[in-house]
Formats: C-alpha cells, structure tokens, sequence
C-alpha cells in the first residue's frame, strides 16, 4: 500500500509500532511438490533433505552470501537469509511448520527457514512489491529445476562477431530453448569470457559470417551453468590488478567515470569467482555445416537473464501484448533477443547498427550513461510496430510440426524500453532500433518446439471430449489431496 494509506491503517500501524518500523523480520519456509500421474493430483515432498536442498538453491539466488557474477532481474538483488529450525531449539513452531509443509512427521530432521526483512523505505508502492514478488517466483522455478532438472550438454548460440583482431575473448551466448524437455525450459542468456590462451585460435576459425555455437563438454544443468552449482572459488585473491592502471588517471568528474571505475565489467579471466566449464566452440554456416571446432574453457562473467519459462505459462494469462525482445550492450555493440515466453515461440538473436540511446531524455543529464550501463545488464524492450502483437505467427505446415516465422519483416523499429530502473518501478523510454549492417544472426522456431506434446504434462493440461485443455481453467485440479489440504490449514 501507499505510505498515506498505511497510516490510516489503525491496525497495522498498532502491529508497525509494536514490532518496530524498520525490522519486521518474517521467517517462512517452503516446500516443493510434485505430479503424480496415477492420481492426477499435487503431492508434498515429503523428504527433509530435499526441502533443505531447494531452500539452500533458492537461498543462493537470493542472497549476499556467494560471489556471484549478477544481481537478480537486471540489477535488482532480493537479498534474504536463511537458517534451520530444530525440534530442540524451536519445539511448537518446528511442529506446526513441519505438518503445514506437508514433511515427514516421524522424522526429526531440521527444516530450512527464510528469513525475510522489511524495511520501511521499501513500503513506498505497492508495484515495488510486485516486482519482487514475481522475481521471488521466477527464484523459485528455478531452484525446483535445480532439483529436477536432467544434466545436459547444453547448447549455447553466440550473436558476437569474433573475428575482429581487437575481440578481447569476452561473448554474450544464450541457452538453446526446448519446450518439450523441462530441463531446457529457460532462457538464460549470459556475457562469457573465453580462456585469453584459447582467444586466438577461437580468431582464426571465425569470419564476419559464422555464427558461433557452443556445448558444453561434460553434461550439467542450467542452474549450475547460472549459478555456479557448488564450485564457485569464493574470495579468491586476485591474480592481477583490480584494475587497469589507467583508472587511476580519472578524474571522477562525471557519472560515466564513475560507473567505469566501479564496474566489476572488464575482470580477468582469472578473477572470475566462477568455475571453469569445458566448451567446444564452432561455427555454423548459412546452409548449417558446422567447421572450425575449437575445444576451450570458459567462465560466465555476468547473468543477463535466467527466466523459468513455466512460470510464464502458469502466472500470465497470455503472450504479451507486443512482441517482447531483451536487449543488451557492451562498450561498442548492442544486441536483441526475443523472450520465448511458452509453447509455441520461437529464438532470435539480432546485431543492431548503434546502441541505442532514449529518445525523449536524450539531453538529460546522466540519462544516456545510465541506459548504457542498464544494457550492460539488459533492458526488456517492446515493439508494438510488429501487427501480430505478441503471440508468433505459425507457419503452415504440411508434416503437421509447429514451427514459429520470423514476425520482423523491417530493418527500422521505434520500440519501448524500461528505464534503468526496470519493470514496475521504472518508466518506458522510446529508443530507435536498426539493423541494416550485419542484423538478423539467429532464428530458431522449428526445434524450439520440436516433440512438444501436452499429454507429457499432464500437471499442466488435462484432457477433454478428446482434447487437451489448459488446467488454470479449473483451479481444482491445483489443488493438493485432502490429507495435505488438512495439513496446510
């Protein structure tokens, strides 16, 4: 609620003043369930080892207690705390949150517990909370995936040039998107830096032409390429300088100094806390032969974007009204990439001429400095140019597969872009974006789609008069058996 409405609030205000204003501090917890085909219907986890694990996953995401290579949604960090609760040390609480969870009663094993504090300044607005909530959401699919999800070789698409003498070895590479396997549900999308002994062989394979492609040698999961899984080098010392010794010369006088100075953007390779992931990079021709394998290390430098795309389906009703790209930037290039947002959607990638800059404050002071650095952590963009609005247009096909078109039939777009300050809490600037040079690097909606059937997920749809029909449309079928409805009461 708004601050004046809180104050009118006589019952919360008595609670404000009894707790205290700026520490309320709330301690939850969360359970995990799954899908039991034989009786159709939600069951608890039951097992304490495994809630632990998923609040330990989801905890790691949402905390200040790993180095990381990113803050949460574009910047924006949850920051929570954790501990356990014991049947010794907590007694009738433990109790009532061990039932409410639906976890095993016979077991005496600690529960894991979030610690959440609010602190008044953050009551301001209600659409603050909103985008927390729905960061906290996303948090939690993938801490679920963390868990469930299959290790892969995944496969990874670059829409960097790297043939250029000046490329300093540092990409940007997004995950390959299936729907029709959970465990590559995502779009995750990264900057990544190549080991500096492998850069000029990468160099001599590439050409202006080639699109790179990379897998990952040894099979992992999205969660550990995102995050690190368990091998993260925690305050490691530096091998080098902080930074380079030209820093030292700025004179501090201006916001973009500033920003430069303190960016963790330009690291070593060797001062990444992240761990190494074994990769084969290649690249693809126009007609698809793969040339030019090059077998390297490399380390995610920065998260971009890690989106859970079962969220999307279960919590928005639809596609988004426009088209819904990610565009994101270093020093001298800026690129585009479509937000798959559920079944059918398709993949895109697309090298603009010029990093953009806001249109309408172009001549306000700091504001180009501060969407350049807000496209250095990615900026959610909008075409409402694009006639089919967001969902994507189906191609006609003979063998009966779903297989998404390219919906840009332009090189030239006036687009909508959050501020710096992102969703919700901040404000829709109008850029240009324009790709007559190199444009168009990557369009994937055929295997993006491929094998996708909604009878392997019968959580989500049920079937009908001999069709499958969306579950959402009948909300009790989410809802869990009655001896777990009993226990949650």
């Amino acid at each position: 609620a708004e601050t004046g409405d809180l104050r009118t609030n006589e019952e919360a205000m008595k609670f404000i003043k009894e707790n205290g204003p700026d520490t309320l501090i709330n301690s939850l917890s969360i359970n995990i369930r799954y899908w039991d085909k034989k009786t159709n219907t939600w069951q608890n986890n039951k097992n304490l080892e495994k809630q632990k694990d998923f609040i330990n996953k989801f905890y790691k995401r949402c905390s200040h207690s790993y180095e990381k290579p990113s803050m949460v949604d574009r910047g924006i960090q949850v920051i929570l705390n954790s501990t356990i609760w014991t049947k010794n040390e907590n007694g009738g609480a433990y109790k009532y949150m061990k039932e409410a969870l639906g976890l095993d009663e016979k077991d005496d094993e600690s529960i894991g517990v979030i610690i959440n504090t609010s602190m008044s300044p953050w009551l301001r607005a209600q659409k603050t909370f909103k985008r927390v909530g729905i960061i906290i959401r996303n948090e939690m699919y993938n801490a679920y995936g963390a868990i469930h999800d299959e290790p892969q070789n995944l496969k990874l698409v670059s829409p960097n040039l790297t043939h250029a003498p000046e490329w300093s070895g540092s990409i940007f590479a997004e995950l390959e998107t299936s729907f029709s396997n959970p465990s590559l549900c995502y779009h995750a999308l990264g900057r990544f830096v190549f080991d500096s002994k492998d850069i000029k062989k990468i160099q001599e394979k590439s050409s202006c032409k080639l699109l790179m492609r990379i897998v990952t040698r040894e099979k992992m999961t999205v969660y550990d390429l995102m995050t690190g899984g368990d091998k993260e080098n925690i305050n490691q010392i530096p091998t080098q300088e902080r930074k380079p010794s030209s820093r030292k010369n700025f004179a501090m006088e201006n916001i973009k100094d500033k920003i430069e100075f303190y960016s963790d953007y330009d690291l070593h390779y060797q001062d990444i806390a992240m761990p190494e992931v074994s990769v084969t990079v290649s690249f693809e021709t126009k007609d698809g032969r793969i040339q030019g394998e090059v077998d390297t290390k490399m380390k995610l430098g920065r998260v971009l974007r890690y989106q859970h795309l079962g969220r999307d389906f279960v919590d928005e009703d639809d596609y988004p009204p426009s088209q819904e790209y990610f565009l994101y930037a270093d020093d001298k290039t800026a690129y585009l990439s479509h937000c798959p947002n559920r079944w059918p959607d398709f993949q895109q990638q697309i090298q603009l001429d010029q990093i953009p800059v806001p249109q309408a404050k172009a001549e306000v002071k700091n504001c180009p400095e501060l969407f350049q650095e807000a496209m250095k952590r990615g900026v959610v963009v909008y075409l409402p140019q694009c006639e089919t609005g967001g969902r994507p247009v189906l191609s006609r096909s003979k063998t009966k597969t779903t297989v998404c078109r390219d919906p840009l039939e332009s090189h030239f777009y006036n687009a909508l872009a959050w501020s710096d300050q992102g969703a919700f809490t901040g404000e829709m600037e109008q850029i240009t974006l324009k790709f007559y040079d190199v444009g168009k690097r990557w369009f994937n909606g055929k295997k993006t789609n491929a094998g996708y059937c909604k009878e392997d997920f019968p959580h989500l749809y049920k079937q009908e008069g001999g069709r499958w029909m969306d579950r959402r449309e009948d909300d009790s079928d989410y809802e869990v058996d009655s001896s777990d409805s009993d226990s949650d009461s």
